[in-house]
């Protein structure tokens, strides 16, 4: 399963996806500061 990491705080974005990195069946595909810079980021993904 693939996912995204969105938080303003530095901290938490590293302590989340050092989190789901975990996860065996979890995939990050992008850290984002904001929604907005992963909703652009994102529509590049999908293309």
């Amino acid at each position: 399963m693939k996912c995204i990491v969105i938080d303003d705080e530095k901290i938490a974005r590293v302590t989340l996806e050092r989190l789901c990195n975990k996860i065996p069946y979890l995939e990050v595909i992008g850290v984002f500061s904001s929604a907005i810079d992963a909703t652009s980021k994102l529509v590049t993904l999908s293309d």
